[in-house]
């Protein structure tokens, strides 16, 4: 496996590998995916020698080392079409796919090429046993460079000595944040089913920012944008195992706040929003990650101590037995494998902590995995909305993701949209609970803010979270801010503003000195001219993170206007051709009617500080 199988996969990993990390880290990453590989086969040269035993004890009259030899056919089968597979993904083909049925299509077709293998070519399959020898030596020499290769770690800034000013009580500051959660299906904001009342009684005490939004249309960029205070295009975390880079990290609000003093902690059930995996650890007290088994081995609680180890996890000969063996522990009972992390567990995890550590100043950020897919929520929340079968298993409620959602009957687009919901109402649950563990524990001087990492689609034939489009349903998301203090009054704001903003509403909050690296502005503070601000948002996963920005999506929104341009040439499966779009969002909301040929003035106006963004901030980068 390491002579033959990793060196196979790893040719075709190297292109999008290298959309997350620099050149010389491949070496260190091949180093990464040479020990787990390493532990695999020793798996497999196990179950093989069992075999090989059982067959010497029958005599059956078949060649000594036929597991063996089979084995090791179907890892050159397995990792010649694998190979090739990511190879082509990394050009935005994806001619064959790893899930369901076609994984166990593969499986049989992998078991019978080794048959094949074993009969028709047992020479070859000798010569290339002796070449994985030397090769798979050769690889174990890379271990050495994770001595001298660990990529570049952020230093804390030096904040000035009035960062934290001692005219007022440090408040605590507890930050929630919801994965994949839509403003417009919340009942602060309009929801048509009556989907979160412990949310709404939050909002009925604090400030509801009715024009909040993403800048990016999954969990990375969006979490990376909400911690460091700047943009994608500055941090740099495009894609789903990207990490910001390090100047973003080292001036980023956990760094300034826990060098002034605040005591920090996180609690998340996605390992895609954990501080650790990306590249925040040094800046947190305290760090609690559920396991979310899908995406073994890229566990947050170990991806500061093997930062490889989740570009190593896209590696199928690596994913893939990883996943095969959660689905078996799953089906035997061993282990709990859906990705629908119990905020039970995160809620009593964050409780728990708060009452040994409850002195002044705090700082704890709770990210709740539900609503995202699978929809389908435990009873009683399931069937609340819909007492039918449909959608109503994890199973079954998972949806078409990006274009392939236009394969899907509106009825079932219907079904899902209302499982989501009641997977809101679950989470609102959980929220509701932790909300009076916050109070119970911390008291008034504490700010409460709720967010969501991104938003989910239903619509323009457009499923799930992330890819190339930014519609308003994944960028619109919800933010409540309730300030520290007994007041019960609410507000509500309708200026733009985005996930960038956070930080520096925080760290205005606390009373830290802000980044002067920052683009986001302080929300305490009122616009004085809400209508001249643009704020932006973008995806360019399909680009090299520290490189130039060729491809991908960018849009602008000032006023009531947004603007969406496709940059370069993306690549999607089933994408139809992509042009400029112009909505104006307060006649038209759901963004239905393209007003960009009856508009040239405000698109080139949006278009030029599209371009001057570019200019500024779409060159490489380094570390």
């Amino acid at each position: 496996m390491a002579g033959i199988g990793l060196p196979l996969t790893f040719a075709g990993e190297v292109r999008p590998a290298t959309m997350l990390i620099r050149p010389l880290e491949l070496i260190p990453l091949y180093a990464t995916e040479w020990i787990i590989v390493a532990v695999i086969g020793i798996g497999v040269c196990g179950v093989a020698t069992a075999l090989d035993a059982v067959h010497m004890r029958l005599r059956t009259g078949i060649d000594e080392n036929v597991a063996s030899r089979a084995a090791f056919a179907a890892i050159v089968a397995a990792s010649v079409v694998l190979g090739a597979q990511i190879w082509l993904n990394s050009f935005g083909y994806n001619p064959l796919s790893l899930n369901g049925w076609h994984s166990l299509l593969l499986a049989v077709a992998f078991i019978a090429g080794a048959v094949v293998a074993w009969h028709r070519c047992r020479e070859t399959l000798s010569r290339l046993a002796a070449l994985a020898r030397p090769l798979a030596l050769l690889g174990s020499i890379t271990l050495l460079s994770t001595t001298f290769v660990r990529g570049a770690s952020p230093v804390a800034p030096v904040l000035p000595a009035n960062s934290l000013t001692q005219r007022v009580e440090h408040p605590n500051i507890v930050l929630i944040s919801l994965d994949a959660l839509s403003a417009d299906h919340l009942s602060p904001y309009g929801a048509s089913r009556t989907t979160s009342p412990n949310i709404a009684a939050l909002a009925s005490q604090s400030i509801v920012f009715e024009r909040f939004h993403a800048n990016g249309n999954f969990t990375t960029p969006g979490v990376a944008s909400m911690l460091t205070g700047v943009l994608p295009w500055t941090h740099r975390a495009f894609q789903l195992a990207g990490r910001p880079n390090v100047e973003s990290v080292a001036e980023s609000l956990p760094a300034r706040l826990h060098a002034a003093g605040y005591l920090t902690a996180y609690f998340s059930s996605n390992p895609w929003a954990g501080a650790r995996r990306q590249g925040f650890s040094a800046y947190f007290d305290h760090h609690d990650s559920s396991p979310e088994w899908e995406t073994a081995p890229c566990f947050d609680g170990v991806s500061d101590r093997l930062p490889y180890i989740c570009p190593a996890s896209s590696n199928p000969l690596i994913g893939l037995p990883f996943k095969s063996a959660v689905r078996v522990a799953g089906a035997i009972g061993l282990l709990n494998p859906s990705r629908y992390a119990d905020p039970e567990q995160l809620v009593t995890a964050a409780e728990i902590w708060l009452k040994q550590n409850n002195s002044a100043p705090i700082f704890m950020w709770v990210h709740f995995l539900p609503p995202h897919d699978p929809y389908a929520a435990p009873k009683p929340w399931l069937g609340r909305f819909d007492p039918s079968a449909v959608a109503a298993t994890a199973a079954t409620s998972h949806p078409r993701f990006l274009f392939d959602a236009a394969l899907d009957p509106p009825s079932r687009i219907s079904a899902l949209e209302v499982r989501y919901d009641e997977s809101i109402s679950y989470v609102d649950h959980y929220v509701g609970q932790l909300l009076m563990t916050v109070r119970a524990a911390l008291g008034p001087n504490t700010a409460i803010m709720l967010t969501a990492d991104h938003g989910e689609s239903f619509s323009h034939d457009y499923g799930g979270h992330g890819g190339v489009m930014l519609y308003e349903d994944l960028l619109h998301i919800p933010l409540i801010l309730r300030l520290p203090g007994e007041s019960t009054a609410s507000e509500r704001r309708v200026d733009l503003s985005d996930q960038a903003d956070l930080a520096p509403t925080i760290a205005a909050i606390a009373h830290v000195a802000p980044s002067p690296n920052w683009t986001g502005v302080s929300l305490l503070e009122r616009p004085s001219r809400s209508g001249e601000r643009t704020i932006f948002a973008m995806s360019f996963e399909q680009n090299e993170s520290r490189g130039r920005l060729s491809t991908g999506s960018v849009a602008a929104m000032r006023d009531n206007w947004k603007l969406v341009r496709f940059i370069g040439t993306p690549r999607y499966p089933k994408m139809p051709r992509l042009d400029t779009e112009l909505f104006d969002l307060a006649t038209d909301p759901r963004e239905q009617q393209n007003l960009a040929a009856t508009q040239p003035d405000l698109v080139a106006g949006l278009s030029t500080q599209i371009d001057e963004q570019l200019e500024r901030h779409g060159g490489p980068v380094g570390e």
